[in-house]
C-alpha cells in the first residue's frame, strides 16, 4: 500500500499503529487511518471489493489518552510496567500479547454482573475517523455506493461493520 500512495502508512498496519500510539503519535496515526485507505482505493481504481480494516474504520483512541510506553526487551518484544508482554510476529505483521500476569487473578461470579453497568459516553474525538461531516470512511462508503448505483444499478453492496476498540 505504501508504494501505491507514496508514503508510509498506519492504515491496515496494526503493529505500526500501536507502536506509534505508544510513542504518543496518536494524531499522526488517526490522520493516516482517515486518509490513506481512501487514497489507496482511489489510486488503484480497479477494486470490486474494498476491505476497510476494523482498526482504521472504527473508534479511535481519545485525543487526550496517554499510552504507557513499554520497555523494549529486544527487536520484537515489549514489556509494560505490570509485566504484560507483547511480541511482534514477522509472519502476521501484528503484535500479540504473549504474557499476561493478571490471568486468573480474579474468580468471577454471577454477583459480579448484577445490576446495570456503569457506562460513560466516549470522548467525541473517538469518532474522528468515522465522522460524516468530513470526507473520511463514512463519506467514502456513501460516495462509493452512489457511484455503484450510477454505474450498475443492479449491483449489490454488502456492508458489514464490526467495532473493535480497546483503548
Amino acid at each position: 500500500m505504501s508504494r501505491v500512495i507514496g508514503h508510509e502508512t498506519f492504515y491496515r498496519a496494526k503493529a505500526r499503529s500501536f507502536l506509534a500510539l505508544w510513542e504518543g503519535r496518536r494524531d499522526e496515526v488517526v490522520h493516516s487511518w482517515k486518509e490513506d485507505g481512501i487514497d489507496f482505493f482511489r489510486k488503484m481504481d480497479c477494486f470490486d471489493i474494498i476491505n476497510i480494516s476494523a482498526m482504521a474504520s472504527g473508534v479511535a483512541p481519545p485525543k487526550d489518552q496517554e499510552f504507557e510506553k513499554p520497555k523494549k526487551i529486544d527487536d520484537n518484544t515489549w514489556e509494560f510496567r505490570d509485566g504484560t508482554v507483547y511480541k511482534y510476529s514477522e509472519i502476521t505483521a501484528d503484535l500479540t500479547k504473549v504474557h499476561d500476569p493478571h490471568v486468573g487473578e480474579k474468580a468471577y461470579t454471577v454477583s459480579d454482573f448484577k445490576g446495570e453497568p456503569m457506562v460513560e459516553a466516549p470522548d467525541e474525538s473517538c469518532f474522528e475517523v468515522v465522522q460524516l461531516g468530513d470526507y473520511y470512511q463514512m463519506r467514502f462508503a456513501l460516495d462509493l455506493a452512489r457511484k455503484m448505483e450510477r454505474i450498475c444499478p443492479s449491483a449489490w453492496l454488502f456492508q458489514i461493520a464490526r467495532i473493535i476498540a480497546g483503548w
